[in-house]
């Protein structure tokens, strides 16, 4: 049944008035959504006991390194290479200011799953200062593009990541931290790769539970946190990143 003349305008604004509520309510949701990351981001960053890091590349533009230690931050990683050409523009000033800085530094590559995984490692040594005191490399390794809608097989992985490993450990001497997020680690890691440190990207902010044995050892908790000595860059925001320990536990870390 059609409705009358006066039921369509009674119809259409009824509609209206509930499609303004609905906006209305979508933003208080937001509103309060934004507050509470912002609160437990706030309450992390000011805990004194644990031991906050950034990660940053090019993104960032120039950074005030100065600045970032001076607002308690221990450690930075900081992005070398991707692939088995790229290599960062920012990445040997990053590294240099933070070592001038007193933070502990290390390095990571971004794993691209089109090039071997041995020659990516390679290049990424090649690029990376030697540095005993630095933080174990770290690869970044997460499904992107066409990858995400059709995965790669456990053995298309293996392929990739494990050369990769063996060859920064038959050079560094100590296994690279790999990380990822849970999405990647569920499908690829967590019945394999024992005895290989996550550093995980888990945003709900709660602290990390990885199935499958694993230990996180660094915990990527926001993508979005706003500090003073980052802001002239393509991305104003930057990672925040926590050690799974204290500031004792950490120290005999990177001296391992």
């Amino acid at each position: 049944m059609e409705p009358t003349s006066d039921q369509h305008t009674a119809l259409s604004i009824k509609k209206k008035l509930k499609s303004h509520w609905k906006a209305i309510l979508i933003v208080a949701v937001a509103v309060v959504i934004s507050v509470t990351i912002a609160i437990v981001v706030t309450t992390i960053q000011n805990d004194k006991e644990m031991v906050r890091g950034i990660d940053v590349s090019a993104y960032q533009g120039e950074i005030d390194w100065e600045k970032i230690a001076n607002q308690g931050y221990k450690f930075a990683y900081i992005k070398a290479t991707e692939g088995t050409t790229h290599i960062d523009k920012q990445f040997k000033t990053n590294w240099d200011g933070a070592k001038d800085a007193g933070l502990y530094r290390g390095a990571y590559f971004f794993l691209t799953l089109n090039k071997s995984g041995a020659a990516q490692a390679a290049h990424f040594l090649k690029t990376v200062p030697s540095d005993e005191k630095a933080l174990p490399a770290v690869i970044d390794f997460e499904l992107y593009g066409d990858y995400l809608k059709k995965l790669p097989s456990q053995e298309k992985i293996n392929s990739i990541l494990k050369p990769a490993i063996r060859k920064i450990k038959a050079k560094t001497g100590k296994n690279p931290i790999i990380y990822t997020n849970y999405n990647t680690y569920n499908q690829y890691m967590k019945s394999s790769y024992q005895g290989i440190a996550i550093w995980i990207c888990d945003l709900s902010n709660t602290s990390p539970k990885l199935s499958g044995g694993h230990q996180w050892v660094f915990w990527q908790h926001t993508q979005r946190g706003f500090i003073d000595g980052i802001h002239n860059g393509d991305q104003q925001f930057v990672d925040l990143d926590i050690y799974n320990g204290n500031y004792k536990q950490f120290k005999k870390f990177v001296k391992q």
